[in-house]
């Protein structure tokens, strides 16, 4: 495996702009001209350049130096990546998009609120079963996990071995590479979902690397996020350092994990 991967979401885009706006009630953005353009063409705002221009000054300064880059194909995906400044060898930015968003299909630019009012039996799924939910016609995270994020190690341990690989992605995508790259449990992703402080912002980065203990596993990870201070957006380390391990049962400790969940009948 690489020795380092980054991966860095992009900064807020007019997506972002029109959810956070509904949550507090106001579906005003979403007009005609934003349902009727496609996912992967939002750009990011204003916010969202000036969070991608923080993440990058804080790579060039403190990060490591990088072999290969890869970028989701979406818009603001590439908006992030050429506003990250980060010097970029003569190969390039490769699109792959195994690295785009999860797929939302039939309710990417819905409103909550409609949601949950013209899809009621999915809405009850997402609530009690999220990490195997799909939203109608998209992808659940754990498709996104299974499927693209274990080709992409699949490549990265072909051909990046030793090297320093940084990826430009989405939030959910980063949440499925959590997943298998930390080897949660179907509990583990549950308890880290219902966990507010858990959440991917904007520009956040999750830089991976492997064990000082000599382990070619990567089994460190570091959280740098941008942060507003003074009116100025700048990137500070979040989560330093940590070490996770990789659980593995014997069939006593196996029982264990599934001894206090409580029968139906």
């Amino acid at each position: 495996m690489p020795n380092n991967y980054l991966l860095v979401r992009h900064g807020q885009s007019e997506g972002n702009l029109a959810v956070e706006a509904s949550k507090a009630g106001n579906n005003d953005l979403y007009t005609e001209r934003y349902v009727m353009t496609p996912g992967t063409q939002w750009r990011l705002t204003d916010v969202g350049m000036a969070q991608a221009a923080a993440m990058g000054a804080w790579l060039r300064e403190f990060g490591p130096q990088v072999d290969r880059f890869y970028v989701s194909p979406y818009v603001r995906t590439r908006m992030t990546a050429v506003q990250l400044m980060l010097p970029v060898p003569e190969t390039g930015w490769r699109m792959n998009r195994a690295y785009r968003e999860r797929e939302w299909g039939e309710i990417e630019a819905l409103p909550r609120s409609t949601f949950e009012v013209d899809y009621p039996n999915s809405a009850r799924v997402k609530k009690v079963n999220p990490l195997y939910w799909a939203p109608p016609g998209g992808e659940s995270i754990a498709d996104v996990g299974e499927n693209r994020v274990r080709n992409i190690l699949d490549t990265l341990h072909r051909e990046c071995e030793g090297q320093t690989v940084l990826a430009v992605t989405h939030g959910e995508n980063m949440w499925a590479h959590r997943l298998v790259l930390e080897r949660w449990s179907d509990e583990t992703f549950l308890k880290m979902d219902s966990d507010k402080t858990q959440r991917i912002a904007n520009c956040q980065t999750l830089w991976y690397r492997q064990s000082s203990t000599g382990d070619p596993h990567l089994r460190e990870l570091c959280v740098i996020t941008p942060v507003l201070e003074g009116g100025k957006w700048v990137a500070r380390v979040t989560q330093d350092w940590q070490e996770f391990s990789f659980p593995r049962y014997s069939n006593e400790e196996l029982w264990d994990t599934v001894k206090d969940i409580p029968p139906i009948f």
